[in-house]
């Protein structure tokens, strides 16, 4: 999932929020783009920036691609604020966790003890709410079986699966503008006035 957005998007700068030290991290040795390492609060991982994953260090629209793993349960955190501020528009958002209802104890499940489980309809719905687009929602990982349960009838498995994977588009919300227009004078009220002022001069 990370190599195949990687390979879509090119992002040229990506944020990694992690509360894994044992999950996937991205090499950035090896790829064309700057990668920036962020611990969530409370865990003990070297990164790249020392900041609170509530309160990053960065401007606005920096990153083209924002991956949080282990960090959402059902989108209540504060950590949705402030990668929503970070992300540029139209950049992606990928969050991963362990299945809510997980019932195999399959590789990445039973090594990632640090992430938290993902409910899927919670996070979607509180992605909607704000400025993302929802692109893809799967499950990896099935009673111990790494298969995908993200399209068709597996749809409903998702929250049974091992890891959960979020892929999210941030809208490019664009402000409205609206140009002011100003009536023009009425000529004919104007001119009619003057007509009437004319014609009471004649008759006095």
């Amino acid at each position: 999932m990370i190599a195949r957005c990687l390979a879509q998007q090119r992002p040229r700068r990506v944020l990694l929020l992690t509360a894994d030290p044992g999950g996937p991290v991205v090499a950035a040795s090896a790829k064309p783009f700057t990668l920036v390492t962020v611990a969530a609060d409370g865990a003990r991982l070297p990164a790249s920036v020392d900041c609170r994953s509530s309160d990053l260090a960065f401007q606005p629209n920096v990153f083209d691609l924002v991956i949080a793993h282990g960090i959402f349960s059902d989108g209540s955190e504060p950590e949705l604020a402030e990668l929503e501020r970070v992300l540029g528009g139209g950049g992606q958002l990928l969050a991963l966790g362990l299945g809510c209802y997980r019932l195999g104890r399959w590789g990445l499940a039973r090594r990632a003890t640090a992430l938290r489980p993902i409910w899927p309809r919670r996070l979607c719905k509180r992605l909607r709410q704000r400025s993302f687009e929802i692109e893809e929602c799967i499950g990896i990982g099935l009673a111990g079986k790494p298969a995908s349960t993200g399209h068709g009838w597996r749809k409903p498995l998702v929250s049974f699966s091992d890891l959960v994977m979020v892929r999210a588009r941030r809208r490019d919300v664009k402000p409205i503008v609206t140009p002011l227009r100003f009536n023009r004078p009425q000529a004919a009220g104007v001119q009619s006035a003057v007509m009437e002022s004319f014609n009471r001069e004649a008759m006095s």
